[in-house]
């Protein structure tokens, strides 16, 4: 089955931690999403919650009477107290607690990977059980959190090593997913970014 994974359009947030914070697009950043990726013919459609997944689903598929399915599984890793804020006004040792292995580091009042990486293990099992149920390309709109993980428990990247991939916003990559004996893998088979919005 292919499964195209689609980063929210620009909302010139780059450096902050947006995971709850309801962002809204740059103007012009769902034309240009637009410009990019419509026109692919999807047979369903997922989104993550917040006000950038949901409109980047929406615009992409508008007039094509497709449903879009918002599933909150799908979030942003909960950055708690951090939530919105710039990275580089946050304690350097506390976001490398976080963010560097062992990943022992919890933001305050946040959730752990653990805690993450279980409940985007239930969001895919419903994607996949959703895609197996429909011909043709299944679309997930998402921050570049959840579309790493993707990547790393799809197709068996290591997590350190998505850090050197850019996942911008408006960026789409398609899966190739096989499911197996030993469970479900995938094959990267196309990266492609979006044209840069002013911010």
């Amino acid at each position: 089955m292919i499964i195209d994974l689609l980063c929210h359009a620009a909302t010139g947030r780059a450096g902050y931690l947006d995971g709850r914070k309801a962002v809204e697009p740059l103007p012009g950043a769902l034309d240009a999403l637009c410009r990019a990726h419509c026109g692919i013919g999807w047979s369903s459609v997922v989104s993550a919650p917040g006000l950038a997944c949901a409109q980047s689903a929406q615009a992409l598929v508008a007039g094509a009477g497709l449903a879009v399915s918002v599933d909150a599984d799908w979030r942003e890793v909960d950055f708690g107290d951090w939530d919105g804020m710039p990275i580089d006004v946050l304690d350097a040792d506390a976001l490398a607690a976080f963010f560097d292995p062992p990943h022992e580091g919890i933001p305050p009042g946040g959730e752990s990977w653990q805690a993450r990486d279980a409940r985007l293990e239930i969001a895919l099992q419903r994607l996949l059980d959703g895609a197996r149920q429909q011909e043709g390309i299944s679309l997930l709109v998402a921050q570049p959190g959840p579309i790493r993980w993707l990547l790393w428990r799809l197709a068996g990247i290591p997590f350190e090593a998505l850090w050197g991939l850019r996942i911008g916003e408006g960026s789409r990559l398609r899966l190739d997913v096989r499911c197996g004996g030993q469970g479900p893998w995938a094959e990267l088979v196309e990266l492609r970014q979006c044209a840069a919005v002013p911010a």
